[in-house]
């Protein structure tokens, strides 16, 4: 196997582990062409332009790198009743804690 087509045989490993399975829970195993070029370079932060025809995938190649990288933050929930409270006292001795995106 090329290190090209291996590379792209790895384009959802390299998305949060959250995103991978949402992925396989929806029956999402194997990344189209414009996935496998696109995906990692984009994970890693590099910029791109996906041009392919329609229904080939380029959404999700798209974002799936956004949801992996939002998946992979961590923060504080805001949607507590002590929002006012956080937001004017200094929380940032305390650790964040991560989010479940789902």
């Amino acid at each position: 196997m090329s290190d090209t087509l291996a590379a792209g045989m790895d384009a959802f490993a390299s998305l949060h582990p959250a995103v991978r399975e949402a992925l396989s829970e929806r029956g999402f195993t194997t990344p189209t062409e414009p996935q496998r070029e696109a995906i990692p370079a984009l994970v890693a932060g590099e910029h791109g332009l996906v041009v392919a025809p329609t229904g080939s995938g380029k959404t999700e190649t798209a974002m799936l790198p956004v949801l992996s990288a939002i998946c992979g933050r961590r923060w504080t929930s805001t949607w507590t009743s002590d929002t006012a409270t956080r937001r004017t006292t200094s929380d940032s001795s305390r650790p964040r804690t991560p989010r479940t995106c789902w």
